[in-house]
């Protein structure tokens, strides 16, 4: 994946800068070079416990996450892909958005991959960002480091939790995605794990199931209980 590189991440990395246009016009570009979620390899329990400990050490754990970088169809010229919370049920609809009609102080980055030596969101988010005050101020370059340095950086995103805290599926629809709780979707088939979040018990860390995974809608049939 060519807008991948790894290079050694710059210091001052940031995830919670205003965006402007033109990153969005850049996260538009890098989403239409990533892989579907089936052509990416299976990523190893040693890494996933190693980012596990490597959260929770910088008290990151509460507020990120890690996402196996794939899209599922190309989007189009002038669009970004931007996600919307919803309660009762709790789910995540993403879907594109024409760029010259978003207020970029309206979202921030959703999922990031490593893009040269900065990090790009290549989904958005509708609303404020989370707080991430608490997270360790070495916690982005000791991420970065291991992904570069265990050649991850075209298979491990970061990811800004929210929506819920339960095992999640992704529904792929035309030019949308929905995330919705893994126990009420009826009637897809299942590809993989794509998420983890992880947690602290006891001052150990752990991670744990499945944040999403990607499942395709079949066609003509209902996805979820109503």
């Amino acid at each position: 994946m060519a807008a991948l590189v790894a290079t050694a991440p710059a210091p001052l990395l940031t995830l919670d800068k205003a965006l402007q246009i033109q990153d969005l016009r850049r996260s538009r570009t890098l989403y239409n070079k990533l892989p579907d979620d089936s052509a990416q390899p299976v990523v190893a329990n040693e890494h996933i416990a190693n980012l596990a400990a490597l959260f929770v050490h910088h008290n990151a754990e509460k507020v990120l996450g890690i996402h196996l970088i794939h899209g599922h169809f190309e989007i189009p010229e002038n669009t970004v892909m931007v996600g919307t919370n919803f309660e009762n049920p709790d789910l995540r609809w993403a879907k594109t958005m024409n760029i010259d009609e978003i207020n970029p102080l309206t979202i921030h980055g959703h999922i990031f991959a490593l893009a040269g030596n900065e990090l790009c969101p290549y989904e958005l988010q509708c609303g404020p960002l989370p707080d991430l005050s608490r997270v360790g101020h070495g916690f982005l370059a000791d991420f970065l480091e291991y992904i570069v340095k265990n050649n991850l950086q075209d298979i491990i995103g970061l990811q800004i939790l929210g929506c819920s805290d339960h095992s999640m599926s992704e529904l792929i629809l035309e030019q949308a995605t929905v995330m919705l709780d893994s126990s009420i979707v009826r009637n897809a088939v299942t590809s993989r794990i794509t998420g983890w979040r992880f947690k602290s018990i006891n001052g150990s860390p752990r991670y744990l199931c499945a944040l999403c995974i990607s499942a395709t809608a079949l066609p003509g049939v209902p996805d979820a209980e109503t």
